[in-house]
Parts: structure tokens; C-alpha cells; sequence
């Protein structure tokens, strides 16, 4: 399976700490041009800026829609390949069950669409499948934050595809609106990947004020957002049971 890693050419260090961790777990890899939001980039005529700033007040930085961009690119590549890969941003850490974490997923990844080899917080998780090997599939309603790294089949980067041609939240976020695109957030546990909590490369997010009328229509929208996600739990699940 092929295993890419999201790294901008500038950063020197990320990626030689990928190539020897990689390396040493014997696993193959393409280092990936990571999207610089330093410059211009063909992806930006997806972002909806004014969309963006009536739901959350603040826009997005170049940053974040250059990691956006990133992945957009690789999802773009699976589907091309017509096969699952996975896909690493480079402040990964690896543990080591990762090299069995991949050939339990390997074996998993049709059902799933996209398996979650990391993932902070994201509330309450319902577990749906006991695996060999002590491993475990894992659901979140919530999503959980980042995407450090991920297996993904050919449907589910379609479907990711589909509903991605209006960028009004960063890409992490958007992976987790499974009622929109229909790919769930699965995680495999125990999780097999850690995250380096160094500077990150996403530059540009400032604090801001609110103004009463903005933090208002956020609310209505992150409700919105819950009672819809609520719905296709509710869906999944029993699909999951029958």
C-alpha cells in the first residue's frame, strides 16, 4: 500500500524525523509536496470567504487552506490509483503497532472508507467491531481534531471529492461533517499514531473579537451541524446492526 507524507519543501527537519521513522518501521513512502500558502495555489477558487465569514466571523488563513489543499490533492491521487492509501502529515509519530495497525486496516478499509490511525479528543466514541490482535473500530459523531493520519479507500476520497467543491471550513473539520459527504469517522484503536505538538507549519490564525450578532449565528449553525450528524448516527448505526 502506498503511504504518503504531506511535507513542504522548507521544512527540513519534519521530514528526515518522517524518512528515519518510516524507515525503521520498514515501510515504504513518497515524501508529497505539501501545498505552500505562501504562494498562490490553484485550489483557492474553492474557498468561499464571505460564506466563511458570516457562519464562524473569522476566515480561514492561507495555512489552513493550503493543508486543505494538500490533502484535496491526495484524495485526488487515490482515486486515480483506484486503491486505498495512506496519508500522513508530516508531525506524525509512529508507535510501534503501527506496522500491524496497517495490515489490520488493510483488511477493514472497503467497510470503512476511512480509517483514523490518530485522532485528539472528539467526545464520546462507540465502539462497533472487535478486531484481532486487541485492535478495535471505533465511531465519534463529533469527528475528532487532526488528521495526522489516515488510510483511505478509493469511494470514500471520491465522496470526500464530491462534496468539497465549496471550502468554508478547514479540512479537518470538513472530514468530520459525515452527514455531509457520508464517510464516517472511524478510528482504529488503540490508536497506532502519536502527534509532535512542535510549532506547527499552519501559520496565519489570529484571536478576535466577536461580535454578539456572529457568535449568534455560529451557535444556530454548530446546532444544525449536531442535530444533522445526530441524524446520520442514528442511520449508520442501525445499517451497522441490521
Amino acid at each position: 500500500m502506498k503511504i504518503y507524507v504531506i511535507n513542504l519543501e522548507r521544512s527540513h527537519e519534519r521530514r528526515e524525523r518522517m524518512i528515519k521513522a518510516l524507515t525503521d518501521a520498514g515501510l515504504e513512502y513518497e515524501i508529497f509536496p505539501a501545498v505552500d500558502g505562501s504562494k498562490n495555489f490553484e485550489e483557492l477558487e474553492h474557498y468561499n470567504d464571505k460564506k466563511r465569514r458570516f457562519l464562524r466571523s473569522r476566515p480561514l488563513t492561507r495555512g489552513e487552506l493550503a493543508a486543505f489543499a494538500s490533502h484535496h490533492r491526495l484524495w485526488k491521487k487515490c482515486v486515480e490509483l483506484n486503491e486505498p492509501i495512506i496519508i500522513f502529515e508530516d508531525d506524525a509519530v509512529l508507535l510501534p503497532e503501527f506496522p500491524e495497525a496497517i495490515k489490520i486496516a488493510e483488511q477493514h478499509i472497503e467497510k470503512y472508507g476511512c480509517l483514523r490511525f490518530y485522532g485528539h479528543r472528539g467526545g464520546e466514541h462507540k465502539t462497533l467491531e472487535i478486531l484481532d490482535g486487541g485492535f478495535r473500530i471505533d465511531f465519534s459523531r463529533k469527528g475528532v481534531l487532526g488528521s495526522v493520519a489516515y488510510m483511505l479507500s478509493p469511494d470514500a476520497a471520491s465522496k470526500f471529492l464530491s462534496h468539497s467543491t465549496e471550502w468554508i471550513f478547514g479540512q479537518d473539520i470538513y472530514m468530520n461533517l459525515s452527514y455531509l459527504h457520508k464517510v464516517g469517522c472511524f478510528m482504529l484503536k488503540p490508536y497506532s499514531i502519536d502527534h509532535s505538538w512542535e510549532d506547527t507549519t499552519i501559520h496565519g490564525r489570529s484571536g478576535h473579537k466577536k461580535k454578539l450578532v456572529s457568535k449568534i449565528i455560529k451557535e444556530l449553525h454548530v446546532a444544525s451541524i449536531r442535530i444533522r450528524s445526530s441524524i446520520f448516527e442514528y442511520k449508520m448505526l442501525k445499517n451497522f446492526r441490521s
